[in-house]
Formats: C-alpha cells, sequence, structure tokens
C-alpha cells in the first residue's frame, strides 16, 4: 500500500532498508567479483597446467626419439660391422676356393699330360712288340690294338678341361 511506503520513508526505515540492500548487493557484487576472479585465475592455472603438460610430454617425447635414434645408430652400426665382417669371410672364402681351383686345374693338367704320356708309352711298346712276329695274324691283332690305343689316344688329346664348362671337344 502507498500510505505503509510513504510512513517507511518518513520514519527512515526505507533508507536504512534500502542501505542494507545496498550493503547486501555491494557484497554479493564483491563475492561475485571475487569468485569471478577465483575462476578466472583457475582458468588460468589450468591453462599454464596443461601448457606445462604438453611441454613435458614433448620433452618426455623428444627424449624418448633421441634414446631410439641412438639404439636404431647403433643396431645399424652393428649391422655395418657384421655386414663387414661377413664380406671378409666371404673374400677370404672365395680366395681359397680360387686357390684350390687353379691348383685343380693344374693337378688335372698334369694328369692329362701324364696319361698322354702313357697312351703313347703303351702304343710304342705295342708296336716293338708287333715287330718280334712275323705272322700276319699277330701283326693284324696287334695292328688293331695299337688302332684302339691310338683312337683312345686321338680322343684323350682332343678332351680339354675348361673352367666354365666341364668337357669341350674341338
Amino acid at each position: 500500500d502507498g500510505a505503509g511506503a510513504v510512513a517507511l520513508v518518513k520514519s527512515g526505515e526505507g533508507k536504512r532498508m534500502m542501505d542494507v540492500i545496498r550493503k547486501e548487493l555491494a557484497q554479493f557484487s564483491n563475492t561475485e567479483a571475487q569468485l569471478a576472479d577465483d575462476r578466472l585465475q583457475f582458468a588460468t592455472l589450468m591453462r599454464q597446467a596443461a601448457y606445462l603438460s604438453a611441454i613435458l610430454m614433448g620433452l618426455v617425447l623428444f627424449v624418448q626419439l633421441i634414446r631410439e635414434t641412438r639404439q636404431a645408430t647403433r643396431e645399424s652400426q652393428k649391422l655395418v660391422d657384421d655386414n663387414n665382417s661377413l664380406e671378409g669371410i666371404v673374400s677370404e672364402r672365395t680366395q681359397e676356393l680360387e686357390r684350390e681351383k687353379t691348383r685343380v686345374e693344374a693337378l688335372l693338367a698334369d694328369i692329362t699330360h701324364r696319361v698322354g704320356n702313357n697312351l703313347a708309352i703303351v702304343g710304342g711298346l705295342i708296336s716293338l712288340q708287333a715287330r718280334q712276329f712275323d705272322d700276319p695274324e699277330v701283326k693284324q691283332a696287334f695292328a688293331g690294338l695299337r688302332s684302339r690305343i691310338d683312337a683312345i689316344a686321338l680322343g684323350q688329346r682332343k678332351f680339354q678341361f675348361l673352367p666354365d664348362q666341364l668337357v669341350q671337344f674341338t
């Protein structure tokens, strides 16, 4: 009612009530401002914590990357060292095999030469033996034998050992 309001204003009670409301409103406003400031500070701290966490995570990942890179480098170097060692072993073995091949080729050439010499000696001995007989059948048998030995000797002379082929007839 209007009369009651006028009475409150005249008695000063309305002013006192308005002062209380203003004071309460100021306290509420200050409290809200403080809460807003606190929320802003908390948000700032959380953002800073998030940045710090991201930086720390990045640092941890960087350190892990460095460790893995070093490990990969060590493993790669070990592979290079192992490969060089194996290449050395293969090179030594290849040289050994080449020396052995040369030795075997020399032995084969010597054996081939000796077989040729032996066939010539056998042929010569057969001819000498055939001269001791006057019987034409015996001489013919020795001539046939000599012919077979000469055929073997001819085949032996045509036989050549080549490194890339086992046998080549020329």
